[in-house]
């Protein structure tokens, strides 16, 4: 059966503010709405939220809708959502290996990285998998 069979391809992921995203916990109240996409397209993300701001242009834009994997670590260059001071980023994650320095980064030149000082409360909610365009 056709319409069972793309039933079982599409996934729904719950779409949350950013600020949600950084609690890292969110409640059915958090969820603004629920994204339908197909699994090959969603790939491993657990939640969606917009992006907030040009930091990330060209390659993310203000108001685009970013699919987030949860995770805890990424590689470097990796581009994710984390969570910084009571403040929620998209940046790029540079690690380095022999500082162990991590610094986020901007795509925009427009802003400054951030570079991860001790007393900083830091960590990483997930990975970027995907973006869309959600305007029209």
């Amino acid at each position: 059966n056709f319409k069972e069979e793309k039933k079982k391809s599409i996934t729904r992921i719950p779409i949350i503010s950013k600020a949600s995203a950084g609690l890292g916990i969110y409640g059915r109240d958090e969820i603004l709405d629920w994204l339908e996409v197909s699994k090959s397209i969603a790939k491993e993300a657990t939640f969606a939220t917009f992006i907030d701001g040009d930091s990330m242009e060209p390659k993310i834009h203000d108001d685009d809708l970013v699919l987030v994997q949860e995770t805890t670590s990424l590689d470097s260059g990796e581009i994710g959502i984390f969570f910084l001071n009571d403040e929620i980023f998209c940046k790029k994650f540079q690690y380095n290996q022999f500082t162990k320095e991590i610094t986020l980064k901007s795509i925009n030149p427009k802003y400054k990285p951030k570079e991860i000082n001790n007393d900083d409360e830091f960590r990483i909610i997930g990975r970027v998998v995907a973006v869309f365009d959600y305007t029209i």
